[in-house]
């Protein structure tokens, strides 16, 4: 096995600053790499070194399609891992294993060896399950070590990142891997007109939209701006991922391009294991021009050369937000540009890409969601019934055991209505323009004689007189306008200078903006908001 590999100036920092951590009593890591930051790389490092020491080392991820390219990629950098995972061959003597975290569960007592290094990919996702996979890598070595390895050190419910890890290395942020040429810059498309403000009338749920919520909200299926059309337009030929909000929608949208001759495939977790290697291969390769689908290809999903992701829905998370764009950001051969079209309201909520700056170990807090075990076997199993024949059967087969109806058949002249929308480049004249939307969407306005930095002050008067942290003001300005503060320039004024010019009394602009936070922060608003300058 390969003991060392070429490493970029950024990922040596970031894994002597991992050892640095273990010499100081740390033995879990959760290290912060973006997108195309070379996760992979730094793991097989790390493994590498563990090797080099005798020790033996897992890799693990949650979804098939990750264990598959894992590894792979190791493969490509010298690293020759056993697979543990359903449909491959074990062998229990390697030293290193790439793992599926689900056949872990499945499997659970396996383990008869010393590991000494664990590493868990895209680690915001299953955080119990992570704990449980390290409660039994402890009962057999009680030395490991753990690192968790995502572009998203934030989850959407659960217990939290730092429940389970005690100690974040902070990599790169996109927009200095933009600047330093490791990933391609992108630019950011909307739909203009909108007057869509999803936070304020779709009902939010374990952190994301609910999906029946947003299906009302669209009436159905409607889809801000012509997906097809505009893609033809503006992006032909190009290799497009499309995140729709439904499966049902993800289909009309692969078979709308279907219809014009453009060879794009649709994706889902029921889509045969054959077929889906047939499909993710033909996309690689260029016969099939685009992908459409709801989450299957939104985490380490590696395509490089792929130009344009389309977002034909909303999306409340910051970690699905950056997931799926950051499936566009990296570099290829001949591709100098990425394309992100939001369709669903994404960057008028969120910012653009270059947004997200800084990022801090998510705090350990009550689990928000009944632990699995604790409800299996006492929860009743519905019930799938078909509207053709009536048959009753456990749900999983996309069709009718009796009769063979494909609940995923769309309709006889189905077609979502499209809500008229204009495609144009998100600018800094688009982006004030939709701030002043936003203003209105908050129920704070602000008052003529009041601009940003002015609000900004007050904010920041009030936390000094009642000993807010400085974060805490830039969610709360956030909470007013929609925007972070350091995407704004804004200046962060001393104390003194500020309570010398408003006094000991906070505004009453101020008070009526903390308010309003409390007010929309209690109906679930917020709960994914990170604002760092």
């Amino acid at each position: 096995m390969r003991t060392s590999m070429k490493l970029r100036p950024y990922q040596e920092r970031v894994i002597e600053e991992a050892r640095e951590a273990v010499r100081n009593g740390h033995s879990s890591l959760l290290i912060f790499l973006p997108t195309g930051a070379g996760k992979t790389a730094v793991a097989s490092q790390m493994m590498a070194n563990a090797h080099s020491m005798g020790a033996r080392s897992i890799v693990l991820a949650h979804r098939r399609e990750l264990v598959v390219q894992t590894a792979e990629r190791f493969r490509q950098y010298g690293i020759r891992p056993t697979i543990l995972m359903n449909g491959f061959e074990f062998d229990p003597g390697a030293n290193l294993v790439v793992a599926s975290q689900q056949t872990w569960d499945s499997r659970r007592g396996w383990l008869d060896a010393e590991y000494r290094l664990v590493i868990f990919d895209e680690a915001h996702i299953g955080v119990m399950r992570q704990r449980r996979i390290m409660d039994d890598v402890l009962a057999v070595s009680p030395n490991a070590v753990f690192v968790g390895l995502t572009a998203t050190p934030m989850t959407n419910s659960g217990p939290g990142l730092g429940s389970i890890y005690s100690y974040l290395v902070h990599g790169p942020t996109i927009g200095e891997l933009i600047e330093q040429g490791y990933l391609v810059p992108p630019v950011h498309y909307v739909m203009q007109p909108i007057d869509f403000d999803p936070t304020r009338h779709i009902k939010i749920t374990g952190g994301e939209y609910d999906e029946n919520a947003v299906m009302d909200w669209f009436r159905g299926e409607h889809i801000l701006g012509d997906v097809i059309t505009n893609w033809e337009d503006h992006f032909y030929g190009k290799k497009t991922i499309v995140f729709a909000r439904s499966i049902k929608q993800s289909v009309y949208i692969a078979e709308g391009f279907g219809r014009r001759g453009i060879p794009f495939a649709h994706l889902d977790y029921k889509t045969p294991e054959k077929d889906r290697r047939r499909i993710i291969s033909d996309f690689r390769s260029g016969k099939i021009v685009g992908l459409v689908s709801v989450d299957v290809v939104s985490e380490g999903f590696d395509v490089p050369d792929v130009e344009v992701a389309v977002i034909a829905t909303p999306i409340n998370s910051v970690t699905r937000y950056i997931q799926r764009v950051g499936r566009v950001l990296r570099q290829a051969p001949g591709k100098e540009q990425a394309y992100i079209v939001d369709h669903g309201g994404v960057i008028t909520q969120h910012g653009t890409i270059y947004n997200f700056q800084q990022w801090a170990l998510e705090p350990a807090r009550p689990n928000r969601r009944i632990p699995y075990h604790a409800v299996k076997g006492l929860k009743a199993e519905w019930m799938r019934r078909c509207p053709e024949c009536g048959h009753e059967f456990r749900p999983g087969p996309k069709t009718c055991p009796q009769c063979g109806y494909d609940f995923y058949r769309l309709p006889p002249g189905y077609e979502p209505p499209i809500i008229p929308a204009t495609m144009v480049e998100y600018t800094e004249a688009i982006r004030r323009e939709r701030l002043g939307i936003r203003k209105k969407c908050r129920g704070i306005e602000l008052p003529i004689h009041i601009n940003e930095q002015d609000l900004y002050d007050l904010l920041l008067h009030m936390a000094a007189i009642r000993g807010w942290k400085p974060g805490f003001v830039d969610i709360l300005f956030y909470s007013a306008l929609c925007v972070c503060p350091h995407e704004l320039k804004l200046v962060k004024k001393p104390d003194h200078i500020l309570l010398d010019q408003y006094g000991d009394t906070p505004n009453d602009l101020a008070s009526r903006v903390v308010k309003r936070f409390f007010v929309l922060r209690n109906r679930g608003y917020f709960s994914n908001v990170r604002c760092w300058g």
